[in-house]
């Protein structure tokens, strides 16, 4: 309310004027006008929340092409890998089915060397060795022009979920950044909470980057960064997760994309059940 406030007064407006848009972009002109008290206190909540809007957009899309040129920077300098770069030690499939429809096959390659503990995670739920795993789980999660989101194997809506070695295991390393699509990396609710769930990117999301632990990743596909997405990196740097990415999709990313464009509720779950219809090691 504070910020509102100042933005207020140091913009030069009061209540008995309103607001004129120039036709150049992102200027403002003050116009006098006969208003009633509350006419005036509609026409300035409208100024702010318009000036805000404008801000906050224009930060944003800064902050993202600083974000994508620093990455690319650094990829450049050797300091950082792309997940295209990882070496794949291991595979498994995720044979995915939408209703009723036959499932389709995607293949993920692990990077069993660089994040060991995290891949025989995935592999062993993906075989279902332990007892439990992926196989009949769903994508409880799905978000246009973002990721897919799946394993939680115990309750299906994001909550649950666990690993091989009993509850939650701490991050092993944040090598591997979220550059192309098909990027499978760990879902977590902060450091060092890595379980069984798991999300496979749709488009390069480097405002990821040092938040999560990318494992695996795909190899098709090209897409571009939504808005909307701007609001979600904000809500991971809040909660401080840190995913990190261990592997990619190797073969199947155009089932990935069909999963991508269900048909979401208002909670970003899928109306028609997405699941793991079969999965194992190759």
């Amino acid at each position: 309310m504070a910020f509102i406030g100042g933005l207020g007064r140091a913009s030069g407006f009061h209540s008995g004027q309103a607001l004129r848009v120039s036709r150049r972009p992102f200027q403002y002109t003050p116009i006098r006008m006969m208003a009633t008290k509350d006419e005036a206190s509609a026409q300035q909540s409208e100024r702010v929340s318009r000036g805000l809007t404008v801000v906050g957009s224009t930060a944003l899309v800064v902050y993202m092409a600083y974000s994508f040129l620093s990455g690319k920077k650094a990829i450049a300098a050797g300091e950082v890998r792309g997940a295209e770069e990882g070496r794949v030690t291991k595979k498994v499939f995720l044979d995915i089915a939408i209703g009723n429809a036959s499932p389709r096959r995607v293949v993920i390659g692990l990077f069993g060397d660089d994040v060991p503990k995290t891949a025989e995670n995935f592999r062993a739920l993906a075989t279902g060795e332990s007892g439990f795993g992926y196989k009949e789980s769903v994508f409880h999660r799905v978000i246009k022009k973002f990721m897919i989101q799946g394993g939680d194997f115990t309750r299906g809506n994001g909550t649950g979920g666990k690993s091989i070695y009993g509850g939650k295991f701490k991050d092993e390393n944040f090598t591997f950044k979220h550059t192309v699509p098909g990027v499978l990396s760990m879902a977590n609710s902060g450091p060092n909470t890595n379980g069984g769930q798991f999300f496979i990117t749709t488009v390069p999301t480097p405002w990821l980057d040092g938040k999560h632990v990318v494992s695996s990743i795909v190899t098709s596909a090209q897409c571009d960064h939504p808005f909307h997405v701007e609001f979600i990196e904000l809500a991971f740097r809040r909660h401080k997760r840190r995913p990190q990415v261990f592997g990619r999709v190797l073969e199947g990313m155009d089932v990935v994309t069909t999963v991508e464009n269900v048909k979401t509720d208002g909670r970003d779950r899928p109306v028609e059940k997405v699941y793991i219809a079969d999965c194992g090691e190759l």
